[in-house]
């Protein structure tokens, strides 16, 4: 692929990010290279906190074979030259394949991709169970 189809395709896929985030409820834009400082290079695609007060730092790459740990690689590069911290996040796609997210479990966890149940639903969703067991409904 010649280097302005490539180009091309990258900045397809962040515009895709940028619309599916947008749709989701958050302020997103692609970041500008204008605003980068000669050391440093803008996040594919920039948006506000995430839950917990976490800065996302979002690579983007849409590619035949994207290369993931190198992707993560790059976006934990590129966030350890930011002053602020940055969590870095991964977003992939594979030519006519599904977006997938790659990000630290520590990140994970504090965003709430993981949730603990609630005590109460798991007592109600047993005594429910129990019930149906028995045959007393």
């Amino acid at each position: 692929m010649s280097g302005r189809r490539s180009r091309n395709k990258g900045a397809s896929g962040e515009r895709d990010i940028v619309n599916m985030l947008r749709a989701a409820g958050f302020d997103a834009h692609r970041g500008c290279s204008a605003q980068a400082s000669s050391n440093t290079k803008p996040a594919d695609v920039e948006i506000d906190a995430l839950v917990g007060g976490l800065v996302p730092w979002i690579e983007v790459k849409r590619m035949k074979r994207p290369n993931i740990l190198g992707a993560w690689d790059q976006a934990r590069a590129d966030t350890a030259r930011c002053r602020a911290p940055r969590e870095p996040i991964v977003i992939t796609r594979r030519d006519r394949g599904e977006w997938l997210l790659t990000m630290s479990f520590e990140t994970a966890l504090a965003v709430g991709v993981f949730s603990p149940p609630d005590p109460a639903r798991t007592l109600v969703d047993r005594i429910r169970a129990e019930i149906e067991r028995s045959g007393e409904c």
